[in-house]
């Protein structure tokens, strides 16, 4: 079984909406080609909306800044628990693809949650929250290439908003999964294009270094293209590698559990 954890979408209530014929054809145009090609493999595939996309309800939650990953994190989680409901379902050999913000929901859940047996995550937001405000905010803000304190104030203004509307505490790090990978006991699958601009390549280096550090069990691939989201090639091989991967995590179990 595996759940795959879509990236941002900039029009969630789009989220699934055929490009060519406007019905609801989830997950979308964009991402279809990805758990097709798993269930092809025998997977049984399970793309959560996550609150507020396509028809789900919650849209306030897509308005949430950078604290929205963690309510979808929180929306994989109750699927997780959900999953026994499932007939055709294998929940002792569950796994987790994300990608893009996925790859941070994906962090978030095994955090929380000890059932996925593996995970992959294609091109992950896996940097702190203060990185990614700075990262984004200049991305779109082509126009100023200084930063002060000032200007990541001003950055940050949107998620302070969300913050201070919380009724409770809310210190930022202590949302941000990358500060936490000693407690992650799942192995991991990484991918990422060397020279895409939506989610820098650093990141997931950065992460394979903390992984590293933390003596965790991962591995780390790099694909010498531009695309977000891989394409052909690229993809073919980085599904393959994930289904390899995979494999040996049920064939250990099956000989840990045979001795």
């Amino acid at each position: 079984m595996l759940i795959f954890g879509h990236g941002n979408h900039p029009e969630p209530k789009k989220y699934g909406v055929s490009t060519k014929t406007g019905k609801d054809w989830r997950p979308g145009d964009y991402y279809r080609g990805i758990p097709e090609a798993y269930a092809k493999k025998g997977y049984l595939v399970i793309t959560p909306d996550y609150r507020g996309h396509n028809i789900s309800e919650g849209f306030q939650f897509t308005q949430t800044s950078y604290l929205a990953s963690t309510y979808y994190a929180i929306d994989v989680l109750h699927l997780i628990s959900a999953l026994y409901q499932l007939e055709d379902g294998n929940t002792d050999n569950v796994f987790y693809l994300g990608h893009s913000m996925g790859g941070d929901v994906g962090l978030k859940i095994l955090l929380a949650s000890k059932q996925i047996k593996a995970a992959s995550i294609w091109a992950g937001v896996s940097a702190s929250t203060i990185e990614q405000v700075l990262y984004y905010s200049k991305y779109y803000d082509k126009n100023n290439s200084k930063v002060t304190n000032e200007s990541i104030q001003n950055y940050k203004s949107k998620l302070n908003e969300v913050i201070s509307n919380l009724d409770f505490e809310y210190d930022i790090s202590s949302g941000d999964a990358i500060n936490y990978v000693e407690d992650i006991e799942t192995p991991l699958i990484l991918h990422h294009a060397q020279w895409e601009a939506s989610v820098p390549y650093q990141w997931s280096a950065a992460l394979a270094s903390r992984l590293f550090t933390h003596n965790k069990k991962f591995e780390f691939y790099t694909y010498n293209s531009k695309n977000h989201l891989f394409k052909d090639e690229n993809r073919a091989i980085a599904i393959q590698r994930d289904l390899d991967f995979f494999n040996k995590i049920i064939t250990t179990k099956i000989n840990k559990n045979g001795n």
